[in-house]
């Protein structure tokens, strides 16, 4: 099992007004934390679909180092394209339904994550007022899309990404148990009869 764990930017919070401490940074700063921390969530929830894929592998913790440098970090291998296999990996019949439909609701969080993250990072400051920025940008699809992001939806999204986190962190941990074991017929093949 590997031994990282997650973790945030400390940042004074008020437990009454989490947006708070927002609302004292200009417009330029307040852009500045927003991708900032969106794309500090982004890699550690990259980091937990390598885990994830390195435990279904069953990658030794002797050749991980190299399995994650050799595989999953070299260029080419996208964010979207590490959620694309741990999709692929959890979909197949040897998981329990349950445990399939938890990494369906999660991945789609993650990629709603990871939608802002880039939004922020790529797209254009198309308006707003103040704290609210508008962010334009083009979808993988090609569509033009509009983002609208202020302090209160902001500390929304970063409270949703720590429970993600969590959440992703229990799958990982679990994805051999949640594995369906095979009975003897099963290993054996079909018959032959």
């Amino acid at each position: 099992m590997d031994d990282r764990k997650h973790t945030t930017v400390p940042r004074k919070v008020s437990k009454h007004d989490p947006a708070a401490s927002y609302r004292t940074l200009s417009r330029e700063d307040f852009d500045a934390i927003v991708t900032g921390e969106l794309t500090h969530v982004a890699v550690w929830l990259e980091l937990e679909l390598e885990t994830a894929i390195e435990n279904y592998f069953a990658v030794r913790s002797d050749t991980r180092e190299a399995f994650s440098r050799l595989i999953l970090q070299r260029e080419g291998m996208a964010f979207q394209t590490k959620i694309d296999i741990v999709r692929i990996i959890v979909s197949g019949n040897e998981f329990k339904q349950e445990y399939k439909d938890q990494w369906k609701g999660v991945l789609l969080r993650i990629e709603e994550i990871k939608r802002v993250r880039n939004a922020m990072a790529h797209g254009k400051d198309v308006g707003g007022q103040g704290l609210t920025i508008k962010v334009g940008y083009i979808s993988r699809s090609g569509k033009e899309t509009e983002i609208e992001i202020e302090p209160n939806s902001h500390a929304a999204r970063m409270a949703e990404a720590e429970k993600l986190q969590d959440d992703l962190h229990e799958l990982v941990a679990g994805i051999q148990d949640a594995r369906i074991v095979p009975t003897a017929s099963d290993r054996r093949g079909p018959s032959k009869g």
